[in-house]
């Protein structure tokens, strides 16, 4: 029965915590740039939910954030040769070398491939530094995250519906 409750609260918290660090790595880059007092007051407040619905200990804090800061710069790091704006704007234009086009797509393509194996190498350090019952609730938790689609398109998750999870979740503890 406690398994039981642990694994619904664990699913429930999937539902506040994973949207915030499930964001595009370079929203979470901006974020610890300093775009503002409130992105980071998010920022920290998703990894103070994270160290919560997972237990971390100060220590996994501390190298989740170092994981993060590494992802941010080398996500930096990447060529930005080209970004979807300018390939959209040579899209639009009457004539374009069909090569200059392909050249185009194929930076961008290279660029996301490049950030796609930031991120993949970012989860496998992230994973390593949790406990196998800690990683057992990020991976219910991711699971539940991936079936969040159809209840956002109907409007079935909202902040009013969040804090009755929340309340939900604090009553499921007891």
């Amino acid at each position: 029965m406690m398994l039981r409750r642990t694994t619904a609260a664990a699913v429930l918290a999937a539902f506040i915590t994973i949207p915030l660090l499930a964001q595009a790595p370079r929203k979470q880059a901006d974020l610890r740039k300093g775009q503002g007092v409130k992105a980071q007051r998010a920022f920290d407040q998703a990894i103070d939910g994270l160290q919560h619905d997972l237990n971390l200990r100060p220590d996994q804090v501390s190298q989740l954030r170092s994981l993060l800061d590494m992802r941010r710069q080398e996500l930096q790091a990447l060529p930005q040769k080209i970004d979807k704006k300018s390939l959209r704007q040579l899209k639009e234009q009457a004539y374009v070398n069909p090569a200059e086009r392909k050249n185009a797509k194929q930076t961008l393509q290279a660029a996301q491939q490049q950030a796609q194996a930031v991120q993949e190498h970012f989860l496998t350090q992230f994973k390593g530094i949790l406990a196998p019952d800690q990683l057992t609730i990020y991976e219910a938790m991711v699971n539940a995250a991936s079936h969040l689609g159809p209840f956002r398109a109907l409007g079935l998750i909202d902040g009013a519906q969040a804090r009755e999870r929340a309340a939900i979740k604090g009553q499921l503890k007891h």
